[in-house]
């Protein structure tokens, strides 16, 4: 009996302990938890509001604050001025100016965080107001989730305040973001409004259409390639959608090796170094609707066209001019010298000069207009002009009575020393321009257009190309 009753005090001391033990973490568990809470600081602090903010003389602005995270422990902030006879500010975040100078506003955390923001306040005497707001976008349409950005032309441009308030007259159709952004909600019409904020009730307004994304269902290329591409060359890839009225915006092209060629978010593909890649284009909401084609670039060939934007070609004359429209580039010589007669020059350079195989494309053709009348053409490297000298170039005339001049890298040799370009392996160019200069305005005109730059393995591949 007596061993029964210690079994039971024993159990009961340590039933007792077990209990206390329980009890003590409990109080543990709670202990943390409100650490925890308590610990929920400020992590970052931001005045909503222009860096530099402007206030007539007088007058006062209330400040907002916006903080992370939303609940943080202590919400408590502390507002200062570093120069109060200039501008003074509440701890509510209410700024008065007091006298014309500028002084910097701090707001911070109280809770431990060291979290401030800071703005500077200029008081001003006077207010130049707005006198007009005229909104411009890159398109006039989007299409529904998708974004646009607008930009807005304030006057005059030392207007004091800036700031605008962006409105959408229907925000079922598309919502504006205070900095100007448009999203598409549904199809329809919409009017976005930019309005003054400084009293002077200026606004700007554009019109908007909002399309309807239509999905793929499928896509195909029609683009055939049937030659090897250039390093440098641009070819755009013609898709087929089904349906035919899908949203375009929806593709997605990439290439599984952009160092071979790279594609263009429109499906401009560029030739960037001798190998293989493969381009494709997919659905951007369902990537297994998609279509592939496969392109070779081949070092040591030349395949330039207008036909599309070309930045490899330039005029290197200073004062001349081109534009590349109508798949030709057009070239506007400037003065060259004033004579008497007055000539006028402007050399054809290719960017970052060129990478040529005399042994695989011998033959380096130009079809362009040559410049009416007198004057001279030379087809110039960093090792020197071809064949020394200069209208060096054979001349042959096209099925289209354009002419084409040419280079046979095969035999010819460039500059004094007569270097001749390495038949076995591609050489790089530095320099790779037509020196077009000492042309009479007299005798014609000072411009001239280019149709292409191309190389060809022999005279005859040139000739059946320029024939058909």
């Amino acid at each position: 009996m007596r061993n029964f009753i210690k079994n039971i005090q024993e159990k009961g001391m340590l039933f007792g302990i077990v209990m206390t033990s329980l009890v003590i973490f409990s109080c543990s568990d709670s202990l943390v938890d409100q650490i925890a809470v308590e610990r929920t600081v400020i992590t970052n602090i931001q005045i909503k509001t222009t860096t530099e903010l402007p206030l007539l003389i007088g007058k006062d602005s209330l400040l907002t604050v916006v903080y992370a995270p939303e609940s943080p422990s202590n919400s408590k902030l502390e507002w200062s001025s570093s120069d109060e006879s200039i501008a003074k500010v509440s701890q509510e975040g209410r700024v008065s100016a007091m006298a014309l100078g500028a002084a910097k506003i701090t707001v911070k955390s109280t809770d431990g965080s060291a979290r401030a923001s800071s703005i500077d306040v200029r008081v001003i005497n006077s207010i130049d107001y707005i006198t007009g707001i005229t909104l411009t976008s890159a398109s006039a349409q989007l299409f529904e989730n998708e974004t646009l950005l607008l930009n807005a032309a304030i006057a005059p441009l030392n207007a004091t305040y800036k700031t605008l308030k962006w409105t959408s007259s229907d925000n079922s159709v598309a919502v504006v973001s205070e900095t100007g952004d448009v999203t598409g909600v549904k199809e329809g019409t919409v009017t976005i409004t930019a309005s003054a904020t400084d009293g002077s009730g200026k606004k700007g307004t554009i019109l908007l259409t909002v399309k309807k994304v239509i999905p793929l269902t499928g896509i195909a290329i029609s683009t055939v390639i049937n030659e090897t591409l250039a390093i440098d060359q641009l070819l755009p890839i013609e898709v087929t959608l089904a349906p035919s009225n899908a949203t375009a915006q929806s593709l997605v092209w990439s290439s599984d090796n952009p160092a071979i060629a790279s594609v263009s978010n429109t499906g401009i593909v560029k030739g960037m170094g001798d190998g293989r890649a493969t381009i494709t284009v997919s659905a951007k909401n369902d990537s297994n609707i998609k279509a592939t084609i496969t392109v070779v670039v081949e070092a040591g060939k030349i395949n330039d066209t207008f036909l599309v934007s070309n930045s490899v070609w330039k005029v290197a004359t200073a004062n001349s001019s081109s534009v590349i429209s109508d798949g030709l580039f057009k070239a506007t010589m400037a003065v060259q010298s004033v004579g008497p007669p007055i000539k006028y020059r402007a050399d054809f350079q290719r960017n970052g000069g060129a990478i040529l195989h005399a042994g695989n494309y011998p033959i380096i053709a130009f079809k362009f207009n040559r410049p009416i009348g007198a004057g001279n053409i030379v087809f110039d490297t960093n090792n020197g002009s071809y064949l020394n000298g200069n209208n060096k170039l054979t001349t042959l005339t096209a099925k289209d009575g354009i002419q084409v001049h040419y280079a046979d890298l095969s035999t010819g040799t460039f500059g004094p020393s007569a270097v001749k370009l390495s038949t076995l392996t591609a050489t790089t160019l530095t320099v790779f321009q037509l020196k077009i200069a000492d042309f009479v305005l007299a005798d014609g005109d000072n411009h001239y257009e280019v149709y292409w730059v191309k190389s060809f393995k022999t005279v005859a591949d040139l000739q059946a190309y320029i024939n058909q």
